[in-house]
């Protein structure tokens, strides 16, 4: 997975103190699904702002609009840190199949 923020924000900082991060991505309708993640960190600044950051920005805005804010960034700096990061953990629940264990636990109870 690769982020990327302004060299000098204070999550940058940390994660050069402490490489270690936690991530959660999820749906909000039922039934939810959540891909939980652990892993390490890697930082590396990049001189070419536009490239590194091109990719997100088109996803998000299209090819046009993607462009223009991959411009704009390269004009407020001249680099970027981009933050890869390695997982060494994952799970994945789908609530339909797979549940918190927690819970699970609590269903196969109320269902003795």
């Amino acid at each position: 997975i690769i982020v990327t923020s302004w060299p000098d924000d204070s999550k940058v900082a940390a994660l050069a103190a402490s490489p270690h991060v936690a991530l959660t991505f999820d749906t909000t309708e039922f039934p939810f699904k959540v891909l939980s993640l652990r892993g390490q960190t890697t930082i590396t600044l990049d001189d070419d702002v536009t490239s590194a950051c091109l990719p997100v920005f088109q996803r998000y805005f299209g090819p046009e609009g993607g462009q223009a804010w991959a411009a704009r960034m390269s004009q407020m700096t001249d680099r970027i840190a981009r933050i890869a990061i390695r997982p060494t953990w994952v799970e994945v629940l789908d609530f339909e199949t797979r549940f918190p264990r927690g819970m699970a636990r609590r269903m196969s109870a109320a269902q003795a």
